[in-house]
C-alpha cells in the first residue's frame, strides 16, 4: 500500500510560493496569539511540526524562545522559512511528528493520519475549533465577521 501522503509534499511545494504571499500574512497574528496563549517565553525550545514557511515560528522566536526548529514535510516550504531564516531557528525537511523526534510537547493536537482524499474534510474541524477559540481568546465578536457582506446578502 502506497503512503496516505504520497504525492502531498510536492503539492504543498508547487504552491508554497503562492502560500506565503497569500496565506502567511493573514496568519501572523494568529500564530502570535497562539504562542502568547501557550506562554512561549524566553529560552523555551520549540518544535514547529507542519511549519509551512515558518509563520509560528518565527513568532516564538521573537517572543525569545530559542533554539526554534520547524519541520515540514514541502521542500518548498522549508526553503521559503529558511530564505527567511533568523538566528538559533532552523527548519528540516520532514515527515516528523514531535513524538519521532524525542521532543515532550508542552501543548499538541494529535489528529489521525488519513487518506489524502478525505484529510481536508477532517482536520477542518480541529482547525476551525482553533480559529474560533483564538478569535474568542483576541476578543472578537465571532458572531459579526468582518468583510462577510462582500459575499453574502442578507434580506
Amino acid at each position: 500500500m502506497a503512503s496516505l501522503l504520497t504525492g502531498m509534499p510536492d503539492a504543498w511545494t508547487r504552491v508554497s510560493g503562492e502560500y506565503q504571499r497569500q496565506v502567511a500574512p493573514d496568519f501572523r497574528p494568529a500564530a502570535r496569539t497562539l504562542c502568547m496563549a501557550i506562554d512561549i517565553r524566553p529560552g523555551d525550545t520549540v518544535l514547529d511540526v507542519a511549519c509551512g514557511p515558518g509563520t509560528a515560528a518565527f513568532v516564538a522566536r521573537e517572543l525569545g524562545a530559542a533554539p526554534v526548529i520547524g519541520v515540514d514535510f514541502s521542500r518548498g516550504m522549508v526553503s521559503l522559512a529558511k530564505g527567511l531564516g533568523r538566528e538559533r531557528t532552523s527548519f528540516v525537511v520532514s515527515d516528523a511528528d514531535a513524538e519521532s523526534v524525542g521532543c515532550s510537547l508542552h501543548t499538541h493536537l494529535s489528529v489521525p493520519r488519513l487518506h489524502p482524499f478525505v484529510t481536508p474534510l477532517v482536520y477542518a474541524i480541529p482547525v476551525q475549533l482553533i480559529a474560533y477559540h483564538t478569535a474568542v481568546f483576541m476578543g472578537t465578536d465571532v458572531d459579526q465577521p468582518r468583510n462577510l457582506a462582500k459575499s453574502v446578502t442578507v434580506e
